[in-house]
């Protein structure tokens, strides 16, 4: 499911992502809240996954329509 080594890296990627392809406004504010929210959920349930970091790093209802297709890009291709 991840397609870097280390969870640190995965998420570095993933917020980069969301910044440069999706206009996300992500700072390193928001990246470790992200981080604290995946250290607090099982890491094996890609739902809960997807879940916790929708809630940290979609900030508007548009950022909430394109989220689950930016993650399934980053997480599942």
């Amino acid at each position: 499911m991840y397609p870097f080594g280390g969870l640190p890296d995965n998420l570095a990627g993933f917020c980069a992502l969301l910044r440069r392809e999706y206009g996300f406004h992500i700072g390193g504010g928001e990246l470790l809240d992200a981080a604290r929210a995946l250290g607090i959920i099982d890491l094996s349930n890609q739902q809960a996954v997807r879940s916790g970091l929708r809630t940290v790093l979609a900030g508007t209802r548009d950022d909430v329509a394109v989220f689950d297709a930016a993650f399934d890009r980053f997480f599942l291709s």
